[in-house]
């Protein structure tokens, strides 16, 4: 049981690893296509990440300890840390050959749908400056 647990736990932690490298380097890629400066790019990589890539970048470190930890509690120390190489020099680099490609349309739509979704936000809430803001960010998208 303990095998299965670790295999499933392994399988988790690169996909979400290879999803989550992938997106970053997208809006890191985005970012920088957007700025007119270098530092103003990571302001712009920042204001296109989505939330949920926020979350995914606390959680991905989170899991491969979870692996480290629990390859030690249930087998010996030299294997957790074998498995935790595995999973993030092999198994992530497999997996995310397998996702759609860095700066693919499908990254660029989650990105898309995102900024519309914070420019709707922002006119809900009254806040025009951060509005205006949101869709010149979006028309400026748009013509990447």
């Amino acid at each position: 049981m303990n095998t299965l647990i670790l295999i499933l736990l392994i399988l988790a932690t690169s996909l979400l690893g290879a999803y989550t490298i992938s997106f970053q380097e997208t809006t890191l890629y985005f970012g920088k296509k957007l700025a007119s400066s270098k530092s103003l790019s990571k302001i712009l990589q920042n204001a296109i990440t989505p939330y949920g890539q926020n979350v995914r970048n606390i959680v991905y470190p989170g899991l491969n300890l979870v692996i480290l930890v629990y390859g030690l509690v249930f087998y010996k120390w030299y294997l957790a840390v074998g498995f935790l190489i595995f999973t993030f020099f092999i198994a992530t680099p497999i997996l995310r050959s397998v996702l759609p490609k860095t700066k693919s349309d499908f990254y660029r739509q989650k990105i898309r749908k995102d900024l519309l979704k914070k420019q709707t936000q922002y006119k809900k809430s009254g806040d025009g400056e951060r509005e205006t803001a949101a869709t010149e960010l979006l028309v400026k998208f748009d013509k990447l």
